[in-house]
């Protein structure tokens, strides 16, 4: 049962993996779109309330990579040194089959190694497409967040022309309409 768990686990990280590569792929120009148009000037802070939000933003965006990255290192060292303090004296981290005995020394470490060294690698593509995702998801709250600001400021202003708020109206619709795309 542990190898078909072993196993299946395995595949269906995989076919994760080969789904986020293709969408990728697929989304190239789309992707490279949205980082061309982060760069307009619409996007930057007006005033040091709108930069706060931004900076609230990406300060929360910290705390979310660096926890997806330790559960990530967390979860590769747990797989590695879990066979290491097996019942089982040369057990690898993955029950998978090779045309060679890996009982025997140096081959047991090399293969060790290698499985080891290639989970590490699967994962960061992975950890690196979904801080990708999730940092444009926080790009867009903070500027949701900016633009909700501003509407409230819009509201309860009395004390600018109509000139001002209507410049402000107009700026807050482009922001809007940037921020749908």
């Amino acid at each position: 049962m542990s190898e078909i768990l072993d196993g299946s686990c395995t595949i269906f990280t995989a076919c994760n993996f080969f789904v986020k590569v293709f969408r990728y792929t697929y989304c190239n120009d789309r992707l490279r779109k949205i980082l061309d148009s982060v760069e307009d000037d619409v996007f930057q802070p007006k005033d040091e309330e709108s930069e706060k939000l931004l900076f609230k933003a990406m300060d929360d965006w910290r705390v979310v990579f660096r926890f997806y990255l330790v559960v990530c290192v967390t979860g590769i060292s747990l797989w590695g040194v879990g066979a290491i303090f097996s019942d089982d004296d040369m057990a690898l981290p993955f029950g998978y089959w090779y045309p060679f005995d890996v009982k025997r020394n140096p081959t047991y470490e090399i293969v060790f190694a290698y499985e080891v060294l290639g989970l590490l690698l699967m994962s960061i593509p992975h950890l690196t497409m979904d801080s990708m995702i999730v940092s444009f998801m926080v790009f867009l709250t903070g500027h949701l967040d900016v633009l909700n600001e501003s509407l409230r400021g819009l509201n309860g202003s009395d004390h600018i022309d109509h000139e001002t708020a209507l410049r402000e109206q107009v700026r807050c619709i482009v922001l809007y309409q940037k921020i749908k795309r």
